[in-house]
């Protein structure tokens, strides 16, 4: 992917400029500080990326004077690209402010911005635009930026996207190669193992998530230690003013009132004292009963016995 050609139109301080870099031939743009160097590569950015060459944010291509924005400008950028298979593109975003004139106003007001977007002079989408743009760049979103941008790598990329790219580029190294030559991590591989496993270990990056979880946890708890000392220091009995032989006296007479408690919860449990002489007594009056009824049979039985002898003695006379 070759630069053709650049146009800027109220960018940034450049009122109009264009660029012709004679087939995509290599460039160079070389000028005093605060001539427009930056700016210049910012359209370039900012056309592709929709980002500033230092990725800085808030990023506006609004021209600015003496008293602040200049209003009512257009503020384009332009680039005719050549793409590997030798198609020629024109890509173009303009940025302006909007004005609208509100209910019961005579006169329009500032209502914010908008960007427009066109491919080859045709008005297209945001979402159109940029899906173009990572086409031409072969659909990866981070090399293109890396490639543009100098601080893009080193300061907007995520430091394990940066090792990444590193490692595919200088060559990995295993964990068992770090730690086998680092004796200060000989124990790592203990805390590296999942429990209850014998040859399952996490990745740092896993255990730092586990070991990060339970730090927030024992945090917790620490912050929870104060008012669990303070509800216990509550429940402390009070005992100022009081001398040991009074204190030993409050004692005896727990102990004393602990015995007699105790004492009725047994006679409880068995029904006391009195309920105990009342079943005795119970006992004692069932027992003549059931004697008294087996004297009556007794001398029923008997009775009968005799009569029938009788009955038989007269029978015979």
């Amino acid at each position: 992917m070759k630069l053709l050609k650049l146009t800027l139109n109220n960018f940034q301080g450049i009122k109009s400029l264009e660029f012709d870099f004679d087939g995509g031939k290599s460039a160079s743009i070389y000028g005093d500080n605060a001539t427009g160097k930056t700016t210049v590569y910012n359209a370039i950015t900012w056309l592709l990326f929709d980002k500033a060459s230092t990725a800085a944010k808030n990023f506006t291509p609004k021209t600015k004077g003496p008293d602040g924005d200049l209003h009512n400008l257009e503020h384009s950028s332009e680039g005719v690209f050549e793409m590997d298979n030798g198609r020629i593109v024109t890509l173009k975003k303009t940025f302006r402010e909007v004005y609208k004139k509100k209910r019961g106003s005579a006169h329009e007001e500032f209502d914010g911005h908008t960007v427009e977007y066109s491919v080859d002079g045709v008005p297209v989408k945001e979402k159109e635009f940029t899906a173009t743009v990572l086409g031409f760049c072969g659909g990866d979103q981070e090399k293109p930026k890396m490639l543009t941008m100098p601080d893009y790598f080193p300061e907007q990329l995520a430091w394990d996207t940066r090792r990444k790219i590193l490692l595919e580029i200088c060559g990995d190294i295993s964990d068992d190669e770090i730690i086998a030559g680092n004796k200060e991590l000989k124990e790592l591989p203990d805390f590296l193992r999942m429990p209850g496993t014998a040859e399952q270990y996490h990745t740092p990056e896993e255990y730092r998530k586990v070991a990060s979880a339970k730090k927030a946890d024992i945090n917790k708890q620490l912050e929870g230690i104060p008012a669990r000392i303070d509800e216990a220091e509550r429940a402390i009995p009070d005992t100022a003013g009081l001398d040991a032989e009074e204190i030993d006296r409050n004692i005896a007479a727990l102990s004393k009132k602990l015995d007699d408690l105790a004492i009725e919860k047994a006679n409880a449990a068995t029904g006391g004292t009195a309920t105990a002489e009342l079943q005795k007594k119970v006992a004692e009056l069932k027992t003549e009963i059931a004697e008294g009824r087996a004297a009556h049979t007794k001398r029923q039985n008997d009775l009968g016995l005799l009569i029938s002898i009788v009955g038989c003695f007269v029978k015979d006379k």
